[in-house]
């Protein structure tokens, strides 16, 4: 009774709101998704109320279904409203209004305001209590975000269970869950499974579901379906059957329910994916598969599902069914789809839908009644013309074979079935017109077998049937033998006694237990190996024999061999420790969990039960009262033994932090990491205590200490590391570990499968920086031995990582030990400590102290005495000059390094540097006061404290004026010369001048007293501010006085003095000051009035200077357009007063009179167009100018005006300088180009059209080039820009004269080129009269320049590609002209191929957009002209013009015209037939390539017949050929006869070429008389050399034309055979002959193998095609006999015979007949052939896929009674008399290598064979 009260009590307090208990009502307060839970416990209800209420509002603007809940959960009313004051039934109705509002959220729950609204559910409705599955199923597609971790930590640990017991490992801490836990929860967790579905589908059913929530739910659910459908496929049939039915039940309804939800397109595309996964995965019947038909069917049309998506499902499943039929209602679904062929076609480019089409069509036939026939014949018409349109390469035959089948089986007799038969004979009727489809009815009946006269009267039309039968194809499975690796000894090398200890882990002792480990991994798979290997002598060499192979297992487990033989290991160890009643196992334990860290998952799997194993020894009473000391377990003697830990502590450390999460550590290598730190760590689980964590960690600590195994010491130290109050213990490890070599730590670091970088990382992660002496000595001790460069370079990368984590004062031990570091003998290590305080952020008290480092020891350095000093005596206190140099030199180093420390750790935040800067310039000035003296270093100090005053003039107060020192920054302006610390010091003066006025007063004057004098020789900032104030208030006020007093002449010399000071110190002023300098310079004298004097004057010195442009462009860049237009007018204006007779401005600017030189005046003339021309370059005044609509009315104008004016000024200008000379001359016509270059296309044509006439006409072709080229590419849209152009296009027709002037002519064309190409789309007729005009003229003038030729052939050519079909008019005359010009370029060769080009260009452009035009007749003129141009220029660069007419030819042009012209090419006479052909055959593999199948089988008798020229062309140069050989040409002919034979058969088919292969065989063995033995014999090379690349291309899809070719092989095989010569009998060898030709039986053979090759219906096999070639191709061995063919024998024959051999593999009789026929030839009279023989009976032997089968069946050893031993003469008794025979020949390269033959035949068989 006490118990159950006590329970019931237990229950009541479990359930307690606790209303009484203030403490847990404010905790339970606390408890918040926002707020630390000191924050939330002081809020009040209407402070939540006002922030949240304030998300939810956000929330309303964003989704409009938010406000349903304004007067419920966020009510003013909700904020009084306590659950646990309401009854049940008002709990059950706000259930429901949170659960959707929780779903709602789910969309938003990322956004700040949604977060918000849920934190009100939290802290007023307190859903992560009573509505704890609904939370979760809202927050988990957001597992990974912060939010779930923050929904965690506060939902009770007692409400995670049954669903949600996967995340009970994850409570309480900062760990998010991972992807792979929630996907494996799902796959083996039911109830999970089930919520997690039916909260999806109630979600969407409400229409609240969202992306985020159907990509996470579509990826875990179709990866668990996957994975619960692969668990049911183990054990019995019945059992598997049964899984598959529980898992469908869980599975089939949730497809049902989410087909049937309307509104959510993602959930709809979801299941069509799990769909597709349990038809592939799960065996179901045919009936479940039509119901998820139907299902996937019924979606389209009920829930608008996306068709596209669930056409490619239906396809899916319907590959799974045994019948190719779907349900009648999906049939009809998709006959009523809109556009089924766009779908269907969408579908297609995604998965392939042939199949589903076929079903489709079955099951429309097999439904298909009276009362529908109509719909239903519709209906198998749209899909089997979709199968074809889908897939026009395959044949679509299959689709009318159930639609003849039905038909046939109707009787028309009986009324139903008449109008069934009616209805589909009327159907094939309307499909038999298409040539296609009528094809593939005529296949579909010759496959079926019907009668075709029945058929025909059935049908009512004609179905030519095929002439060849239709033979199904049937194909052999033959097994494989098995065979098995003989058994190896491993254990009689392996030791018998182990000399010392009873365990392996004692040391590191590879070599011995290397062996062992060896023959451990051979015996690991075989059980009695295994067996021996255990019983093993050495196991019972010592005393404890258990204890020395449990610790080898346990070792071998943690090596990195292979993850099979460590999980053998691991299942001995733990069969050895069930074994044993009272064995201690703690010692394991820390073995084992580093096995839980192993990257294989089964190793960890097998670790797992391990540790099961374990905690349960742990738990046996025996543990509790033996144990294991370390003398046993490591072999050691010493008085510190291994202490063993109480079994209580371990077995509940290990019971509650490890067990637990066990399933976790085998799916993550990493997660035990983290839970033994949690276990072990100062803040660990509050269910462990303290001395059990104590005895845990000391038993992890003890084994990592001793263990000599790296990867068991590396998991332990891993799991160990992570608390630096504990790591000194972990000391020795780091120590031991630093000790070891290089050679040695990559040794140790390789046997164990570590990465020594890795390694290194971690061990160096025990260093303690807490104690700064200790941290020192760790790394002095690490690198005084020898020195690991990649030690050391983890140890920075630790400290550059964690540095920021650690506190000022372990900073600064750090930080001072780096320092001292880094100026280290080791350069590595210095450089490599330098480096990482230059990584890291150093605070203010690091960096003070690092100061004060650096300057340790300088303090004793003092100036030298004064000089009477020195004159009393010889010694003083001072340092003695050579001490003083090497404390400066010494120092000098580590001042450096601090003070660069300092200024990369942002010196201006922090202004408690300043003291210890000061002092730093202190030490810098004595050491100056000893000669020696660093600029670098006072410059970096002096930067350092700018940086800090220049931040603190803002805030004064932060700075320690006591700390400041002004008298040391003026003193660095006395004693440097060094003008950076000058600049340095001005600017920390003034800062100081701001923030210690006081200290800086008695320090100013002797600064301007010291620097005064050199203020104008140096490039200061105070230099040029004097200057620059000089400048803005004298020269204007000058400037004005001027202008009141004088006008004109007077006010000009009056203003030239004034410049010409200026101007004279242009050398004198910095370059980089220049700019600035004469640009105030400028605007003070006034622009528009007195800015032209001041450049000419410059010009005047500098106008040579290669810079002088530019500096032109920087001076005026900032001037308005119309200013640099009218300094431009100006400037030559004064140019043309330079030269006149009488000059007048230009003796105020230039001070030259009437009776200067005329060397001097053109001086100054080319200076001043010089600075024009360098101001029409501006690249301002140019955009300015390009705007001129976006400037203002007034200053538009004004530009404008000033642009004519200049326009005119330039005209001027020449006109008068015409007479001056070349130079001045050349210099005014660039300002011409120039200036035409400025303006806008509109304002340059207007310009141009007014006075293009009147200009010279030297001129007008330079105004034309400019124009053009402003023309090119321009697609203006403005009406008047086009209008204008028009305009001057009609009269630029006037300038076609060539004979006047070619440059104006040619100018003329480029510029009519330009404007048609911008016009010619909007104003065709006016191109077009263009074009009339260039055509009456005429395209060939012989005594025109060839450059003017091309010009009119190019414009023409542009032209027409802009006209396009407008271009008709003018084409007709211009064909025979081209022709013409072709033609003398045929005949002058190269000195007019650009001519020729040209036309070929134009003819490229006539055939691109006016094909039609082209006549039969003058496209073949135009191929062989071209084909000879092209020929008598093989390198010509106008092959791409020639090629591109060939393909506008090929694309355009029809393909029956093409075909044509080229016969008629290669017919011709006169014409290089043999160059021009590979051309024309390109030519046709083009125009293939763009015509359509179609097209080509009715071209199809007309290219055969073309290709059959070429090959008879071919023949007729082989006949009249002295030499027989190929040459360069005709290898490129064959090439390209290929080529273009592939791709007309790629576009033809079965029926269409097969005749034509037919004709090629006829036309190799045509009668005629003119035919001779050896044309014939040609014709075969040729044409078996072209079947060769056929066959070898196609391989088995054409095997069956090679029936063509069995007769002509074997007769010429047979041909081939040697004849005797007769007339020397007595001879010992017989010459030979061979009546074939060698090329004829090379490309025989090549052409016999490659189809043997690619043979893969075992069509030699077949007697009607063995027999005829078997003994014709093995008696060519006997050409051997012949010196002149035995080279043939290795290159052609055996590999042939091999070839033929292996195709006829299937048929051993097929074996026995050819080693009949190859033994035959043992008495051949010829050693060679005998030779031969042999060598071929060895290369049959040597190949690996004929070899075995070969010796089987023409031996048949091991049976007897095989068909190999019952073969005729293959068999064992012939073989043996062929040996026997060869054995004893003369020849001994016979007999050597018959005996080689049968050593091969020995070792392929295993047994002694052929004894004789």
């Amino acid at each position: 009774m006490v118990s159950a009260f006590a329970s019931q009590l237990q229950a009541i307090a479990k359930n307690s709101s606790h209303e009484l208990d203030l403490k847990a009502q404010r905790s339970a307060h606390g408890e918040s998704l926002l707020f630390d839970r000191s924050v939330a416990v002081k809020q009040d209800f209407e402070t939540i109320y006002n922030i949240c209420v304030e998300g939810f509002r956000e929330l309303c603007y964003l989704d409009q279904r938010f406000h349903d809940f304004e007067r419920n959960v966020f009510s003013e009313q909700s904020k009084s409203q306590d659950r646990e004051q309401m009854n049940k039934a008002e709990n059950e109705v706000l259930d429901l209004v949170l659960k959707r509002c929780l779903a709602l959220l789910g969309s938003k729950i990322l956004l700040k305001p949604a977060l918000k609204a849920a934190e009100w559910l939290v802290r007023r409705f307190r859903v992560h209590i009573y509505n704890v599955d609904d939370l979760l199923h809202t927050l988990l597609p957001y597992h990974e975000a912060p939010i779930w971790a923050s929904a965690l930590s506060i939902i009770p640990e007692d409400q995670i269970l049954g669903q949600w017991k996967f995340i009970r490992p994850y409570l309480r801490t900062t760990w998010n869950v991972p992807r792979h836990a929630v996907a494996y929860a799902a796959a083996h967790n039911d109830p999970f499974f089930t919520a997690m579905n039916h909260y999806v589908l109630e979600t969407c059913r409400q229409g609240l579901g969202h992306s985020a929530l159907m990509t996470y739910w579509s990826s875990i659910a179709v990866e668990a379906v996957s994975n619960r459908l692969m668990q049911t496929r183990s054990g019995r049939k019945e059992v598997q059957r049964q899984r598959t039915e529980d898992q469908l039940l869980k599975i089939l309804p949730v497809l049902s329910e989410g087909y049937e939800i309307p509104g959510c397109a993602d959930l709809i595309t979801a299941c069509y994916t799990l769909t597709v996964v349990v038809a592939s995965k799960a065996e179901l019947d045919d009936h479940l598969l039509d119901s998820l038909l139907l299902e996937v069917a019924n979606s389209i049309s009920t829930v608008d599902g996306d068709a596209a998506s669930a056409i490619i499902t239906i396809s899916l499943v319907t590959m799974q069914k045994d019948t190719k039929r779907v349900p009648r209602k999906v049939v009809d679904v998709l006959t009523e789809l809109d556009a089924l062929g766009m779908l269907m076609n969408s579908a297609a480019s995604q998965y392939p839908l042939r199949l589903l089409l076929l079903a489709l069509i079955n099951t429309a036939v097999s439904h298909i009644k009276h009362k529908n026939a109509t719909s239903m014949a519709l209906s198998i018409e749209k899909f089997v013309r979709l199968l074809r349109e889908l897939y026009p390469s395959m044949s679509t035959s299959d689709a009318f074979r159930p639609v003849l089948s039905k038909v046939m089986m109707l009787d028309p007799q009986q009324e139903t079935d008449l109008v069934v038969c009616n209805t589909l004979i009327t159907m094939l009727q309307r499909m038999n017109e298409s040539e296609v489809l009528s094809i593939a009815i005529s296949e579909a009946a010759q496959i079926e077998r019907y009668d075709s006269t029945k058929l025909e009267d059935l049908l009512g039309m004609t179905v030519a049937l095929l002439q060849q039968p239709y033979e199904p194809m049937e194909v052999e499975m033959t097994d494989q033998a098995e065979t098995g690796l003989p058994a190896d000894s491993l254990f009689d090398s392996l030791p018998h006694v182990w000399e010392e200890g009873s365990s392996f882990l004692a040391a590191n002792d590879f070599d011995r237990f290397s062996p062992l480990a060896a023959a451990f991994a051979k015996s690991a798979g075989n059980g009695e190996m295994l067996a021996r290997f255990s019983e093993l002598p050495v196991w019972s060499s010592v005393l404890n024999g258990k204890l020395l192979w449990q610790t080898f297992l346990l070792r071998f487990a943690c090596t990195n061999s292979k993850a099979a033989s460590r999980l053998g290991a691991l299942e001995l160890l733990s069969q050895s420790i069930k074994q044993e009643p009272g064995c201690n196992v703690q010692s394991f334990i820390p073995y084992t969990l580093s096995l839980l860290a192993d990257d294989f998952k089964i190793v960890r799997r097998s670790a797992s039960s391990f540790l099961i194993l374990l905690h349960s020894k742990l738990n046996q009473p025996s543990a509790h009262h033996e144990h294991q000391d370390k003398h046993n377990f490591y072999n050691t003697t010493s008085s510190d033994s291994l202490e063993t830990q109480n079994v209580k502590h371990l077995s509940e450390v290990v019971a509650s932090a490890i067990l637990p999460v066990l399933e976790e550590c085998v799916l993550d290598h990493t997660y035990i990491v983290k839970v033994v730190q949690n276990a072990v760590g100062s803040k660990s689980s509050p269910g462990i205590k303290k001395v059990h964590r104590q005895a845990f960690h000391s038993l992890l600590i003890r084994h990592a200490l001793d263990t000599h195994l790296l990867r068991t010491k590396y998991a332990l130290v891993s799991m160990l590391a992570g608390d630096n109050a504990r790591t000194d213990v972990l000391l020795p490890i780091l120590q031991e570990w630093t000790t070891l070599s290089d050679e040695a730590a990559k040794t140790l670091a390789s046997e164990s499968g570590l990465d020594l970088t890795t390694a290194d990382a971690l061990f160096v992660r025990l260093v303690n920086i807490k104690d700064a002496e200790s941290f020192g000595q760790s790394v002095v001790s690490a690198s005084a031995a020898k020195p690991r460069q990649s030690l050391f370079r983890a140890l920075f990368d630790y400290l550059r990582q964690d540095w920021k984590s650690w506190t000022t004062g372990e900073q600064l031990s750090v930080g001072q030990v780096l320092f001292d570091l880094a100026f280290s003998a080791d350069q590595s290590l210095a450089s490599g400590a330098q480096e990482a305080l230059r990584s890291v952020d150093i605070p203010s008290e690091v960096l003070a102290a690092i100061l004060q480092v650096s300057q340790a020891g300088t303090l004793d350095v003092r100036g030298p005495p004064s000089a009477k000093r020195r004159r009393r005596s010889s010694s003083g206190t001072s340092t003695s000059r050579n001490e003083a140099l090497k404390i400066v030199n010494a120092a000098t180093g580590k001042i450096g390094l601090a003070l660069e420390l300092v200024d990369n750790n942002s010196p201006e935040s922090k202004p408690e540097l300043l003291s210890s800067l000061f002092s730093m310039l202190a030490t810098l000035k004595r050491f100056q006061q000893n000669r020696v003296e660093s600029p670098y270093l006072i410059n970096l100090c002096l930067g350092c404290l700018r940086v800090i005053l220049e931040k603190a003039e803002v805030n004064a107060r932060n700075i320690d004026t006591s700390a400041i020192k002004p008298e040391l920054v003026t003193d660095c302006l006395r004693s440097s010369d060094n003008p950076q610390v000058q600049t340095a010091a001005l600017l920390v003066c003034a800062s100081l001048s701001s923030i210690a006025p006081d200290q800086m007063l008695h320090n100013v004057m002797p600064i301007f007293t010291f620097i005064g004098h050199k203020l104008t020789a140096k490039d200061d900032e105070h230099s040029v501010n004097v200057i620059n104030e000089a400048i803005d208030k004298i020269v204007p006020a000058l400037v004005s006085s001027l202008q009141r007093s004088r006008h004109g002449q007077a006010l000009h010399n009056s203003m030239a003095p004034v410049l010409a000071s200026f101007t004279s110190a242009f050398d004198h002023i910095p370059q980089h000051r220049r700019i600035a300098f004469y640009q105030r310079l400028l605007i003070c004298v006034g622009v528009d009035d007195f800015g032209f004097m001041l450049i000419a004057m410059l010009a005047a010195q500098k106008s040579k200077q290669a810079l002088f442009v530019k500096f032109v462009h920087d001076l005026v860049s900032g001037l308005p357009a119309f200013s640099e237009l009218r300094i431009y007018q100006q400037l030559v204006a004064l140019a043309v007063d330079t030269i006149s007779p009488t000059p007048k401005l230009a003796t105020s600017v230039f001070n030259i009179n009437r009776s200067s030189a005329p060397e001097e005046k053109l001086k100054y003339v080319e200076a001043s167009l010089e600075a024009a021309n360098a101001i029409l370059r501006t690249p301002a005044l140019k955009s300015g100018l390009q705007r001129l609509s976006r400037l203002s009315e007034t200053n538009e104008e004004k530009t404008r005006i000033a642009l004519h004016e200049a326009f005119s000024a330039t005209l001027i200008t020449l006109q008068d300088m015409r007479t001056t000379g070349e130079g001045v001359f050349t210099l005014a016509r660039r300002g011409l180009e120039y200036i035409l270059g400025l303006p806008s296309l509109a304002e340059l044509l207007g310009m141009l059209t007014s006075i293009l006439d009147s200009m010279d006409s030297e001129l007008q072709p330079q105004a034309l080039q400019i124009l053009a080229a402003q023309l090119e590419g321009s697609r203006s849209q403005d009406g008047s820009v086009r209008y204008l152009a028009l305009q001057l296009l009609d009269k630029l027709q006037s300038h076609l004269q060539p004979q006047a002037n070619a440059t104006l002519f040619q100018a003329a064309l480029v510029c009519m080129d330009r404007i048609s190409e911008m016009c010619g789309r909007k104003d065709p007729d006016s191109v077009v009269k263009a074009a009339n005009s260039i055509v009456e003229y005429g395209l060939n003038h012989s005594e025109a320049p060839e450059k003017s030729q091309m010009a009119v052939l190019l414009t023409l050519a542009s032209m027409v590609e802009v006209l396009k079909e407008a271009a008709v008019p003018i084409i007709p005359p211009m064909i025979p002209q081209i022709l013409e010009v072709l033609r003398q370029c045929q005949t002058q060769r190269l000195s007019k191929e650009p001519v020729s080009n040209a036309a070929c260009a134009l003819l490229s452009a006539i055939v691109s957009h006016v094909a039609f035009i082209v006549t039969e007749q003058q496209l073949s003129e135009i191929l062989a002209m071209v084909f000879t141009i092209k020929d008598d220029n093989p390198n010509s660069r106008g092959d791409s013009d020639i090629a591109q007419l060939t393909r506008s030819i090929a694309r355009k042009v029809d393909l029956d015209i093409v075909i044509a012209a080229s016969k008629s090419v290669l017919l011709s006479e006169g014409l290089a037939v043999e160059r021009a052909t590979p051309a024309v055959l390109g030519l046709c593999s083009q125009a293939m390539d763009h015509c359509s199948k179609s097209t080509v089988i009715k071209q199809a008798d007309n290219i055969s017949e073309l290709f059959l020229i070429v090959l008879q062309n071919h023949v007729n140069r082989l006949q009249n050929s002295q030499a027989k050989q190929e040459n360069e040409p005709e290898a490129k002919v064959s090439s390209e006869l290929k080529a273009a034979t592939i791709k007309f058969i790629y576009k033809i088919n079965d029926t269409a070429f097969r005749p034509i292969f037919e004709s090629w065989m006829d036309w190799t063995t045509s009668t005629a008389d003119q035919d001779t033995e050896a044309i014939r014999m040609s014709r075969q090379t040729l044409l078996f050399d072209l079947l060769s690349h056929f066959f070898d291309t196609l391989k088995a899809i054409v095997t069956s034309y090679a029936s063509y070719l069995i007769s002509p092989f074997s007769a010429i095989l047979s041909s081939s055979r040697p004849a005797s010569d007769t007339k020397n009998q007595s001879s010992k060898t017989t010459r030979s002959t061979v009546s074939v030709p060698v090329p004829l039986l090379m490309n025989t053979l090549t052409l016999v193998r490659i189809i043997a090759t690619h043979d893969a219906d075992s069509f030699f096999a077949a007697p009607s095609h063995f027999d005829p070639l078997a003994a014709p191709l093995i008696n060519t061995l006997t050409l051997a006999a012949s010196k002149s063919t035995r080279s043939i024998i290795a290159s052609h024959i055996v590999p042939t015979i091999i070839a033929f051999t292996t195709a006829t593999q299937d048929s051993p009789s097929t074996h026995s007949t050819l080693a009949t026929h190859i033994v035959a030839l043992r008495r051949h009279s010829s050693p060679h052939v005998r030779l031969a023989s042999i060598q071929t009976l060895l290369a049959i032997t040597d190949d690996e896929d004929l070899g075995d089968e070969f010796i089987a069946n023409t031996i048949g050893v091991g049976g007897g009674e095989g068909e190999g031993a019952k073969g005729g003469g293959g068999s064992i008794g012939e073989i043996m008399i062929y040996v026997n025979e060869m054995l004893e020949d003369d020849n001994e390269d016979v007999e050597r290598s018959v005996r080689r033959w049968v050593q091969k035949v020995r070792e392929k068989v295993g047994e002694e064979i052929f004894e004789v």
